[in-house]
């Protein structure tokens, strides 16, 4: 209910703001006039200034809260499939298992099982696999 609430008031906040810039931006369409008529001389701007200068202090408090919520739901997420947390690290690892040198190759294939704790042969056509499996696991 309220995530609808503050898409409504977010759209009237554009809205608003929109009539009113293009009130103060083309005096010619006489929108300013009748404004003006309404709510008295010069209030127009000030109206304006005031509307902007509200939806950009919601902006911002709204915005810190959907970070912390951002927040919250990816750390559930990597909690539910910790080996997300690697993804980058677990991709440099498979194209070190392409390495020629056995040392690096060897390495990367030990790091790799110990990182996502699976027995997956030292094939990087393997672990592509089952990265891509892990991916499509999380997203579904």
């Amino acid at each position: 209910m309220l995530p609808a609430m503050l898409r409504a008031a977010r759209s009237l906040y554009l809205l608003t703001s929109l009539v009113l810039g293009i009130a103060l931006l083309f005096p010619a369409l006489g929108w300013v006039t009748r404004l003006d008529a309404k709510w008295g001389d010069g209030r127009v701007l000030e109206v304006a200034i005031g509307i902007v200068l509200l939806g950009l202090i919601a902006e911002h408090l709204l915005g810190g809260v959907t970070r912390l919520r951002q927040k919250a739901l990816a750390q559930a997420l990597l909690r539910l499939k910790p080996t997300l947390r690697h993804k980058g690290a677990i991709e440099i690892l498979i194209r070190a298992l392409e390495s020629q040198d056995e040392k690096v190759s060897s390495t990367a294939h030990r790091e790799l099982k110990r990182i996502t704790q699976q027995e997956i042969p030292a094939d990087p056509a393997a672990w592509r696999e089952w990265l891509e499996s892990e991916e499509k696991a999380t997203i579904s």
